[in-house]
């Protein structure tokens, strides 16, 4: 594993990925070569003390589609019925 920035956005988008160029900024592992392909992950935003919840197998853009509520303490939401 290795870092790196994004130097450059692809502005099409093709099969709902975006392609980008990364500039690495750690020295690069054995056996790296110029133009390989990799995957990786690119991180927006650190956020802390959060919780992620996965999209929906079965949401799609501009429609209706069943979520969840998260409430801050069940036992008592219970408790008051």
């Amino acid at each position: 594993m290795v870092n790196g920035h994004v130097s450059r956005i692809d502005p099409s988008v093709v099969n709902g990925t975006v392609t980008v160029d990364v500039a690495i900024t750690d020295p690069l592992p054995n056996g790296a070569r110029p133009d390989l392909s990799v995957d990786g992950t690119v991180e927006l935003e650190n956020l802390k003390d959060v919780l992620f919840v996965g999209r929906p197998v079965h949401g799609q853009a501009d429609s209706t589609i069943g979520i969840f509520k998260l409430v801050e303490d069940v036992r008592r939401q219970y408790a008051s019925m």
